[in-house]
């Protein structure tokens, strides 16, 4: 789900504490977006409502404002969460604007490499808020993940590999970071939706974000028979960008991207894209272990 700059003030605290009064009559407002667990609403007052559906965990909505929060005063580019309705299943916040990074990507490909660049180095960004314990979620279970990888893998390799992949520094992880949950605006690029956001491996969390890049890559008409090709460049620029801010290794991104991909291929998959995730998982266990 989608909400969207406001100017920040250096002092100004996200969360509980700043509340920004909202009339029963402001909440009437024009649904411009809808998703798998809610609806996005643009109020009068220029604010964002996110009207989660019932259906939806109240932890699911929790993780979302505090993680908005902590994210935002950890000087991450996110949205502003300014109210919890607890009782509405609604959180009220600041609008972003901007176009989905997919997008701009499919619509300008000469300007991808370096919109890949800002990526890696924004989710370093991500990686470096410290939680409070009580706020983490634990969201990948490392020392079991390289269990997926044994139908593509040597036999050899496999024990390497689980134990380069259970050697990942743990942290705040967002989960979720696909192109499409992150905005492109003249000011640069801007996070959202938190909702997954939790505590684990945080090359993990890179991997998973190379994984929606290799296995549902940009549409490239112009450039059909080279579409492989640049979006593999594509997640080795975001990759490049983020191993310089951090330093942790490039093994362990692209074992967990694996590892992810091979996840796509237990649930539904469009049969077009089968083999292509499947020969991306090969390529990548090829330089492993």
């Amino acid at each position: 789900m989608l909400h969207h700059s406001v100017d920040r003030e250096p002092d100004e605290t996200p969360g509980e504490d700043l509340p920004v009064p909202v009339t029963r009559e402001q909440r009437a407002a024009v649904e411009i977006g809808r998703g798998a667990q809610g609806v996005v609403y643009r109020l009068p007052s220029g604010h964002i409502k996110k009207k989660y559906f019932d259906s939806v965990p109240d932890q699911v909505v929790e993780r979302e404002f505090e993680h908005s929060a902590m994210a935002f005063a950890g000087g991450v580019p996110t949205w502003r969460v300014d109210q919890w309705l607890r009782e509405e299943r609604t959180i009220i916040g600041s609008f972003e604007p901007g176009v989905r990074l997919a997008r701009v990507i499919r619509r300008r490909p000469l300007k991808a490499a370096a919109l890949m660049r800002a990526l890696g180095k924004l989710h370093a960004q991500v990686h470096a808020i410290r939680t409070p314990t009580e706020r983490s979620w634990q969201i990948y279970d490392a020392a079991r993940s390289a269990r997926i990888l044994k139908p593509y893998l040597p036999e050899e390799t496999v024990g390497a590999v689980r134990n380069l992949v259970s050697a990942s520094e743990d942290g705040f992880c967002h989960a979720d970071l696909s192109l499409t949950n992150v905005l492109y605006d003249k000011g640069g690029l801007t996070v959202l939706d938190w909702a997954r956001s939790g505590h684990g491996p945080m090359t993990a969390d890179v991997g998973r974000t190379c994984a929606f890049i290799l296995a549902r890559p940009p549409r490239l008409k112009p450039l059909r028979l080279l579409n492989r090709w640049f979006v593999r460049k594509l997640a080795q620029a975001y990759v490049a960008a983020y191993v310089e801010q951090t330093g942790r290794a490039h093994d362990e991104i692209w074992a967990w991207t694996a590892i992810f991909l091979a996840r796509k291929l237990t649930g539904p998959v469009p049969a077009a894209d089968i083999d292509l995730i499947r020969r991306e998982i090969v390529r990548l266990s090829r330089n492993l272990g």
